[in-house]
């Protein structure tokens, strides 16, 4: 029995898993498992000019950032729509509960970390309302939301 199964499967929330056997690789853990499979698209993702600024504190706060986070805050509705409808579709309680924490995180918490950081980065609500979503958000945010009323938990 996968301890996947169910709501945790469907979820972006970490779960430690013990070590796994796989086809590919010895005993290895889910991380490992999972940065396999993402083969050379982790090592893109990792070694990113953004990543890596990001990661040394030398990004560009007034531009990159600040753009960065305006996108990205976007998500959060689509994420928040796909994940209730998740929350309304497995069997149990048990199942709901994860999904039902991690919602009140991002509508809460993470919400307020977004406004908070465009009060710093002086990113205005009329700012934030006249800057078009990139193609990618646009795309993203309709996997979602098509996700979220296909009713197929897999997808």
């Amino acid at each position: 029995h996968n301890p996947c199964l169910h709501f945790r499967k469907y979820i972006f929330v970490p779960i430690i898993i013990p070590e796994t056997k796989t086809k590919n690789l010895s005993m290895t853990t889910y991380t490992e498992e999972l940065r396999a499979k993402a083969g050379d698209q982790w090592n893109r993702i990792v070694h990113h000019k953004f990543t890596k600024e990001l990661a040394a504190g030398t990004i560009d706060k007034p531009t990159v950032l600040k753009r960065y986070l305006m996108q990205d805050y976007r998500f959060v509705d689509s994420c928040v729509v796909l994940l209730a409808s998740i929350v309304a579709k497995v069997p149990t309680l048990e199942d709901r509960i994860p999904g039902c924490q991690w919602l009140a995180v991002a509508t809460g918490p993470e919400n307020t970390y977004f406004e908070r950081s465009f009060e710093v980065l002086g990113v205005t609500a009329e700012e934030r309302s006249n800057t078009p979503d990139a193609d990618v958000t646009v795309k993203f945010c309709k996997l979602m939301i098509g996700a979220a009323k296909s009713g197929n938990l897999e997808e």
